[in-house]
């Protein structure tokens, strides 16, 4: 990955037009200024020129204006994409107290953590 990051720190390949939501690209990341592969999720019209995207090796969604997002070269789009969508079976998701739900969002992300695939909904995992 990070082969990709330099090649777009060090070229320009921007995008025609406006990207349609499910548009691979590039995003540059506001945290660190580094570029990731992204995928347009959508187009945000109250601000004219930005679009919202999944970087789809990390998980995490933002709000990106064009003047940060690149085309995705077809060499970097071969490797699958590494963040995985899960949920919790909604056995288990049902009613979470906020009390609960504030403890799940401290939980170490650098921690490992296994878990059981209950059902696989094609873009998304059921997990317990």
């Amino acid at each position: 990955m990070a082969r990709v990051a330099d090649y777009y720190t060090g070229n320009k390949d921007p995008l025609a037009d406006m990207p349609a939501p499910g548009t691979f690209c590039m995003g540059q990341y506001s945290e660190n200024n580094s570029w990731y592969r992204a995928k347009v999720m959508d187009v945000d019209v109250a601000s004219a020129g930005c679009v919202i995207v999944l970087f789809v090796d990390y998980g995490n969604l933002e709000e990106v204006s064009m003047e940060r997002i690149q085309a995705l070269k077809p060499e970097f789009a071969a490797l699958p994409q590494q963040a995985v969508c899960c949920s919790l079976t909604p056995e288990l998701s049902a009613d979470f107290s906020d009390d609960v739900t504030s403890t799940f969002m401290t939980i170490d992300v650098e921690l490992e953590y296994y878990m059981t695939v209950m059902e696989d909904l094609g873009d998304c995992y059921y997990v317990e």
